[in-house]
């Protein structure tokens, strides 16, 4: 029996390993700037990719609908050919190191999906906090997605 307890333990430790989600992290220095909301010219471009999804973030300041908002709506692109379920989030923060503002998402990818949108991912700040701005933590996790 004991001949036999380090392949098992192996397997095990192995298979939890391979099922455990994949992980994109990303931190750094940002200048946002206020622009419209497909003004990608004044937009501070974050990208998170692995060998299965790419994200895309267009960052920049806008107005929506009265509000004064950060517009954080990623593209994201499957690469891996199969289903992946992705959830992201991103943070910003002053030179204190304070929060500014977050937000974060998660969407269901099919095999070959490039370019999803997930929705309005807008968080609203005073106008004169965009300023305040200069840095950001994101990360993107990626597990297996479900078959539609």
């Amino acid at each position: 029996m004991k001949n036999y307890l380090p392949a098992v333990a192996g397997l095990v430790i192995g298979s939890s390993l391979l099922a455990a989600p994949g992980r994109i992290v990303k931190s750094g220095k940002c200048t946002l700037r206020e622009g419209g909301p497909f003004d990608r010219k004044r937009a501070f471009t974050l990208v998170l990719k692995s060998r299965d999804i790419q994200v895309v973030f267009s960052l920049r300041g806008q107005n929506f609908f009265g509000r004064f908002v950060i517009g954080t709506t990623p593209k994201i692109s499957n690469l891996s050919g199969k289903p992946k379920h992705v959830a992201y989030n991103i943070a910003f923060f002053d030179q204190n190191g304070d929060l500014v503002a977050c937000t974060s998402s998660s969407a269901d990818l099919g095999g070959d999906q490039k370019d999803l949108q997930t929705g309005s991912n807008l968080p609203e700040i005073p106008r004169g906090s965009l300023q305040k701005i200069c840095s950001y933590q994101a990360v993107v996790y990626v597990t297996e997605g479900k078959k539609r």
